[in-house]
């Protein structure tokens, strides 16, 4: 049975595989752009492109913990995990493209809510993460 505690480990786990995924692209980015730039902005960057590998690197590691702990049971979830963080590296640049157009968004969140779930994540759950405006 899954549980809140769950959703938000997991939902953690995927994130910073994503993240790493857009770090990778990231990077590739950065370091085509670099010349040309003043040097304050090459130090910048420099100093950005350091931090983004090291973060890289421990997205890495972790990944290593959680595919040597699936692989007791058989490697059954390494794909499952490769499959969601690209889905939710798809879905966080789909949002920050639509993002300034907030009807959009509205329309994204609607339509998630109309959709079925497990029915853990609860609106008492939500609430956490609605900015106090």
């Amino acid at each position: 049975m899954r549980t809140p505690e769950n959703i938000l480990t997991d939902s953690i786990f995927l994130m910073a595989f994503a993240q790493d995924l857009m770090i990778q692209d990231l990077l590739v980015r950065l370091k085509s752009k670099g010349d040309g730039l003043r040097q304050r902005s090459k130090f910048n960057l420099n100093e950005m492109i350091k931090a983004l590998k090291r973060a890289s690197h421990f997205a890495d590691e972790l990944r290593e913990e959680l595919f040597d702990a699936d692989a007791e049971h058989k490697w059954k979830n390494i794909q499952t995990w490769q499959d969601e963080a690209n889905e939710v590296a798809r879905l966080v640049l789909l949002w920050e493209d639509r993002e300034p157009h907030p009807e959009v968004c509205d329309d994204i969140f609607k339509f998630i809510r109309s959709t079925q779930g497990d029915g853990v994540v609860t609106e008492e759950m939500l609430k956490n993460y609605y900015l106090i405006k």
